[in-house]
């Protein structure tokens, strides 16, 4: 009997083509939206839009849009990974917050 902790290793070989885990993409499928978005000209510029499969979303929740709420988020985001990040890091993610509106 394996230990728990070997409880998933078969000890046969593995397929390098399939999925690690079964509904997990292959990493060509896991880049195929991003790829996508990337070389659409008509999407130069775009920021801040979700996309799968190809397709543009729109999120929805009672929370979408909510600015307060958001920089709340932001606030706390950041004050929980200061010691992680350092100043360097706080300052680039500061640069990269998203502007009211």
């Amino acid at each position: 009997m394996k230990p728990a902790s070997l409880r998933h290793i078969s000890g046969r070989p593995r397929d390098p083509n399939a999925p690690l885990r079964p509904g997990m993409k292959m990493p060509h499928q896991g880049a195929a939206t991003r790829v996508y978005v990337v070389s659409r000209p008509d999407l130069q510029g775009v920021r801040g839009d979700y996309f799968e499969a190809g397709n543009r979303l729109t999120p929805g929740g009672p929370h979408r849009g909510h600015v307060a709420l958001a920089n709340r988020l932001w606030t706390v985001s950041a004050d929980m990974t200061a010691d992680y990040l350092g100043s360097e890091g706080l300052r680039r993610a500061i640069c990269l917050h998203p502007s009211p509106g």
